[in-house]
């Protein structure tokens, strides 16, 4: 507790910098996940300084995958390593992240929604509306189903209206 305690100090201070970058993965990977492997805030916390305050996406995700080997059913952190990923604009990567945290107890039932938009954000517009599809038949959540629909509804739209624009580009 008393590490990451300094920790949170340590890495609040804007002062030199650079000497702290160069210890944080030491501190976060090496010293306090291995001290309580267990304890998720400190994956958490340590992948979003990596991330936001030291621009090094790649190592809060190699962060969050150590929390994820240590607590497998832990859907929070596989659901911080999708918006990781989604900030990067690596959809898909978002994609998986989400549709496991899915599958995990006690995961909300909004996470296959995200999974499923990943699938427009990254462009596979037919893949997108078939898991749409999928998503309004299997789920019994009230909230999602209508936000599906409403998605469906607007990309089915859009190939109507794309392709009609198409229709006339070409007469």
């Amino acid at each position: 507790d008393l590490v990451y305690i300094w920790a949170l100090n340590y890495y609040s201070s804007y002062q030199n910098k650079e000497v702290r970058r160069q210890y944080l993965a030491a501190v976060f990977n090496d010293a306090i996940t291995e001290l309580d492997p267990r304890f998720t805030e400190s994956y958490v916390i340590g992948a979003l300084v990596m991330s936001l305050e030291y621009g090094q996406p790649d190592a809060a995700l190699k962060l969050y995958e150590k929390g994820l080997e240590a607590m497998p059913e832990n859907w929070e952190l596989a659901y911080w390593a999708g918006w990781e990923c989604y900030s990067a604009k690596r959809y898909l990567d978002a994609r998986e992240y989400w549709r496991r945290a899915a599958t995990m107890p006690q995961a909300p039932v909004t996470l296959m929604r995200l999974a499923a938009r990943m699938l427009e954000k990254a462009g596979d517009m037919d893949a997108a509306i078939a898991e749409y599809e999928q998503l309004l038949q299997q789920t019994a959540d009230e909230k999602t189903r209508a936000i599906v629909a409403r998605w469906l509804e607007r990309m089915r739209a859009e190939r109507r209206f794309g392709q009609t624009s198409r229709e006339r580009t070409h007469r």
